[in-house]
């Protein structure tokens, strides 16, 4: 558009009612939205040099296909486009990418994604868990400094199973239905320089927790935990300065100001207030929810285009 056309377009919007204003504004930001997913797929394109089959880098255009680019490798022969071996792969209603991230930013239901965008629940489910599939493996590979490590727990749930087959259904009401649900645990390891690593565990024992600590703290850190003997072997072993929280109940080690755990307690009890607007997390997705947790904790993904382009990444 020139800028004498641009010019008369701005002016001829005092001219719009309110109901054809709150159109407009619905239109620039479908085409904002839409232009976050052009922009994702051109990132994505940019860095797209292999055949995402074989990794030959003997590819060559291949005309496009739904408005995407296609290509053909010379050396499987095998054709793919920019959204092949991506969590989109075959995505119908792409123009509502976009729109679905931002529902990601803002922290929406299942329910409410789907109204907004106009889609139906089981894709919003679906949606959501591709736009998941990256940030869960997105976990710090090493931490470094004070590490505090600590475990949760949430209440194991079934939710979205059609069928449970190793227990009878606990009957409803009362809350105990909830009680008697088993506790599942989740380990936490987080730095001060806000890298976490999370792993959903079968039980907190040493077998399950040594594991996952392996390899992911630096030498010479200084291990905070609490009172739990999940730890000081592993600090031993691993040649880690130990220092010990201990509750009220024993003799205290906590020095102030330097050596907690609070920087773990404080982001665990955040995550357990932003849960439960999801009326329940099914225990299968639970790695997920840690996941979009993180990105939301420390703003790693704090816009739609982030996600998209999170998404998208080769």
């Amino acid at each position: 558009m020139e800028s004498k056309q641009y010019t008369d377009f701005l002016l001829s919007i005092r001219t719009l009612s309110t109901g054809q204003l709150r159109h407009l504004g619905t239109r620039v930001d479908q085409q904002l939205r839409q232009d976050d997913v052009n922009h994702a797929l051109e990132q994505r394109l940019k860095k797209l040099s292999r055949c995402v089959h074989c990794q030959s880098a003997h590819i060559v255009r291949w005309g496009h296909n739904a408005g995407l680019q296609r290509f053909r490798c010379k050396q499987c022969s095998k054709t793919f486009n920019e959204l092949t071996k991506t969590p989109f792969t075959r995505l119908r209603n792409r123009n509502k990418l976009g729109t679905y991230a931002q529902c990601m930013v803002a922290g929406k239901t299942l329910r409410q994604a789907a109204k907004f965008c106009q889609i139906s629940l089981t894709t919003s489910f679906r949606w959501r868990h591709h736009f998941l599939a990256k940030p869960e493996q997105h976990k710090a590979k090493q931490l470094s400094g004070i590490v505090e490590v600590d475990e949760t727990f949430f209440r194991e749930s079934f939710k979205g199973k059609r069928q449970i087959t190793h227990r009878k259904p606990r009957q409803r009401g009362g809350g105990k239905a909830c009680d008697a649900a088993p506790l599942v645990p989740v380990l936490l390891m987080l730095d001060r320089s806000e890298h976490e690593a999370d792993f959903v565990l079968v039980s907190d024992c040493i077998a399950e927790v040594h594991p996952c600590m392996e390899n992911r703290i630096k030498a010479d850190s200084v291990l905070c935990t609490d009172g739990s003997q999940l730890y000081p072997n592993f600090a031993k072993n691993h040649k880690l300065f130990h220092k010990r929280i201990l509750n009220e109940n024993m003799a205290r080690t906590l020095e102030s100001g330097t050596f907690h755990i609070q920087t773990v307690n404080n982001y665990t009890a955040r995550l357990k207030a932003w849960l439960p607007r999801f009326y329940g997390v099914g225990t299968d997705y639970l790695a997920n929810y840690l996941a979009w947790w993180r990105s939301t904790a420390f703003e790693e993904l704090s816009t739609g285009r982030d996600w998209l382009n999170e998404a998208l990444s080769p």
